[in-house]
């Protein structure tokens, strides 16, 4: 999922504020998250203003992350945004900062996720045509947490393996070696996040197996030391799994 996401939601992920649990949840690492680069002065800016008011003690350790949101987040450069939120801020009547997050979120075919509900209300009641999400939408969380488990493995690619696996555990024992090797090259090709998707298929797949977001989660806490042994243990219930998950998105 492609999301950007302004000062309101990133500040709370370094500051204890309402609704920091909810911003937290974007930092999964399958959601693309972009920002106009004005998000940096303006993150600053509210460590600054909450150092004033003394409400965070050391405000060095806040301004360590700054340098660490370039990495969670694609910034995109003012002049190429400046333009069409000039626009947005005429037709909402609302300030150009902000607009530029709007601008970002129509550039990048993103929703915007803002904790400014004002802002979110404005925009639902104009003409615009750019998807805006409050963070404390009672359904936000439920949302985020399956859009950042959404299986990045193609169907084809899990039924290729699980033919793989069931030509493993149907060859004899002579042949076994080739059968095992084929089925250790094509796990071995897969990316990090497939392997991670293949390791909760194995679960999902299991009769009485929980939910997929479970599964996903669990399986993230196995990944690093999860083999290809490990991996191909699950492998008969990688069908069901598979069917399971994709024929219940339908």
């Amino acid at each position: 999922m492609r999301l950007t996401v302004d000062a309101s939601v990133v500040v709370k992920w370094s500051v204890a504020e309402e609704l920091a649990e909810a911003a937290k949840l974007l930092r999964a690492h399958r959601l693309e998250l972009h920002a106009p680069d004005l998000l940096l002065a303006e993150f600053v800016n509210v460590l600054w203003k909450k150092s004033r008011r003394r409400e965070i003690p050391d405000v060095e350790g806040y301004l360590d992350e700054t340098p660490r949101l370039k990495e969670d987040i694609t910034l995109h450069s003012m002049p190429s945004l400046i333009g069409r939120a000039g626009r947005i801020a005429l037709a909402l009547d609302h300030p150009v900062y902000d607009c530029l997050y709007l601008a970002c979120a129509e550039e990048t075919g993103s929703s915007l996720v803002t904790a400014d509900e004002r802002l979110v209300n404005k925009v639902d009641a104009s003409a615009l045509a750019i998807s805006v999400r409050y963070l404390g939408d009672h359904d936000f969380a439920d949302d985020i947490g399956l859009a950042a488990v959404a299986p990045v493995i193609a169907r084809g690619t899990v039924e290729g393996l699980a033919e793989a696996y069931d030509l493993l555990t149907a060859t004899g024992e002579a042949d076994a070696s080739v059968a095992r090797a084929r089925l250790v090259a094509l796990v071995g090709a897969l990316s990090a996040d497939e392997r991670l998707d293949l390791l909760a298929l194995g679960l999902f797949g299991q009769p009485n197996g929980p939910d997929w977001r479970t599964c996903h989660e669990q399986s993230s806490g196995e990944l690093a030391g999860a083999d290809v042994d490990h991996l191909v243990g699950g492998g008969r219930f990688w069908r069901r799994g598979v069917e399971r998950l994709f024929d219940a998105a339908r």
